[in-house]
């Protein structure tokens, strides 16, 4: 997990969780117990950012996978890194905001801030819009 400063302000603000930082010899060890439990249950693991667990057991992945993308858009996409951290290997992308929309309530998660404010986001949500919280295309809308 990266430490986030909105994951530290929610795990203080919704639990009495703390995080501890441990060595990387015990990190790669719990990754590789993750991926051994893992496989057991048919997933493969993936680390991103962190590839000092890379092994044969964990692959490298990337948030938004250029190939995965251009082939579900049959289109091509720019292969630019847009990188935000060292061993990032993310597509160049843009953000779309929708900050406090996932009613999930994850305490770690960095989309969200406020578990009400995504909660109250959640009841107002629209299955007919075509963004998380507004209709965007226009000509759908009329």
């Amino acid at each position: 997990m990266h430490t986030y400063k909105k994951a530290l302000d929610n795990l203080k603000k919704y639990t009495d969780h703390v995080i501890i930082n441990l060595p990387m010899d015990r990190k790669r060890e719990y990754a590789y117990r993750l991926s051994k439990r893992a496989e057991s249950y048919g997933i493969q693991l993936y680390a991103c950012c962190n590839d000092y667990l890379l092994s044969e057991r964990i692959k490298k992945e990337s948030c938004i996978d250029r190939v995965y993308l251009a082939e579900i858009s049959r289109a091509p996409i720019d292969t630019r890194r847009g990188a935000t951290r060292k061993e990032c290997a993310r597509t160049k992308s843009v953000d779309v905001r929708a900050y406090d929309t996932c009613a999930h309530g994850c305490v770690y998660c960095n989309a969200n801030i406020d578990k009400d404010k995504a909660g109250a986001a959640q009841q107002t949500h629209h299955p007919g819009w075509d963004a998380l919280d507004m209709q965007v295309d226009e000509k759908e809308s009329e």
